[in-house]
């Protein structure tokens, strides 16, 4: 219950968001990687506009993954994310 208590107390915030009514955020400026699985129920494809909230983004679909990531390969999750930390 308690992540469609999010969305719903969200829900107001969403609709305006939705409808152009809020102020635009300055974009996150950490260094940031997203693996959004391609078997995922929300396409990958739509993750073309996280570069408007990232200015530092690594975004690549993962393969073969959809949701869980992290259950469905953990060794490619795991090698994912190390990656990413690897030299910082």
């Amino acid at each position: 219950q308690g992540g469609f208590n999010w969305y719903i107390s969200r829900n107001a915030a969403r609709m305006a968001e939705a409808a152009g009514q809020t102020r635009a955020l300055p974009r996150i400026t950490v260094p940031t990687r997203i693996r959004w699985g391609d078997s995922a129920v929300l396409p990958s494809a739509w993750g073309d506009t996280l570069g408007e909230t990232f200015a530092n983004l690594d975004f690549a679909p993962l393969p073969g993954v959809g949701h869980f990531p992290h259950r469905e390969d953990p060794d490619h999750a795991a090698a994912e994310i190390g990656g990413f930390f690897e030299g910082r």
